[in-house]
């Protein structure tokens, strides 16, 4: 029974260090930063779940910010599939070709892993979205990324496949 209780008050310590603020601007997704103040943390191994991807730390996540102690990451909701059960993105490629491009690139966030709605990802601090007045000063940057980005050859198992009667 103290095992018991020992676990329920580390997990107790961890929920309470989590911070959920919402962020606006995805497109599909709801998106959320989730914030842990490192202080109260219990040993990382006390949760480890082998059972979910990830492709970083090994299941433990961990962008500590030696400046305010916490550590962040991007939780990435999907909206439902259509009433047809048909997905408009297919969400198994894509979260296969996201952690890919995690491992064998820089030009994607760490993927931490999935689960059954959602990712979780690296979320980059003090970057912001760009207006369309910005995008005239990083059009080279950007370019430039997407040069990159084309030539990545991604193992054949990351594409997607068709779904919904033939479409993509």
């Amino acid at each position: 029974l103290k095992d018991k209780r020992d676990s329920a008050n580390d997990l107790n310590a961890v929920l309470e260090s989590l911070e959920v603020k919402p962020l606006l601007g995805g497109l599909s997704n709801e998106l959320f930063i989730v914030q842990q103040r490192v202080t109260s943390i219990p040993s990382s191994d006390s949760f480890s779940d082998s059972s979910s991807s990830s492709s970083n730390n090994d299941n433990n996540i961990d962008d500590t910010d030696n400046d305010n102690d916490t550590r962040t990451v991007l939780i990435r909701i999907h909206p439902p599939e259509g009433n047809d059960g048909c997905e408009i993105v297919n969400r198994d490629a894509e979260n296969k070709l996201m952690a890919w491009m995690s491992l064998a690139t820089t030009l994607a966030p760490a993927y931490y892993g999935r689960f059954t709605n959602g990712r979780v990802d690296e979320f980059y601090e003090r970057h912001v979205t760009l207006s369309f007045r910005d995008i005239p000063d990083y059009a080279a940057t950007i370019a430039s990324l997407l040069q990159q980005l084309h030539t990545c050859s991604p193992p054949a198992n990351t594409w997607p496949t068709t779904n919904c009667d033939g479409r993509v």
